[in-house]
């Protein structure tokens, strides 16, 4: 199992174990096939993280997530669609 598809599980199983807390917002997350792992994958790439051994890179990375995840998630919903806005609306505010 490669990197990418641990990731893919781990948002699968934190979405499935929030879904009976979050009402109708997790009926929603919950229709969505987990197994389109190809759609995932291209989710996933919006993703990007810097190089960890660059203090720089890192700090200007964390800063812009802490500041600017609600427009991370409203690009990913603009580009990819509500179901994969509403999963990287739970990425954005539970982390990854």
């Amino acid at each position: 199992m490669n990197n990418v598809e641990i990731w893919a599980q781990a948002v699968s199983e934190a979405v499935r174990n929030t879904q009976s807390s979050m009402g109708l917002y997790g009926q929603q997350l919950a229709s969505i096939d987990s197994s389109e792992h190809e759609d995932f994958y291209t989710v996933a790439a919006a993703i990007v993280e810097p190089y960890i051994e660059n203090p720089q890179a890192c700090e200007a990375y964390f800063e812009y997530l802490e500041n600017n995840a609600d427009n991370w998630a409203q690009w990913i919903k603009q580009t990819f669609g509500d179901e994969w806005g509403a999963i990287a609306k739970v990425v954005a505010e539970e982390g990854y």
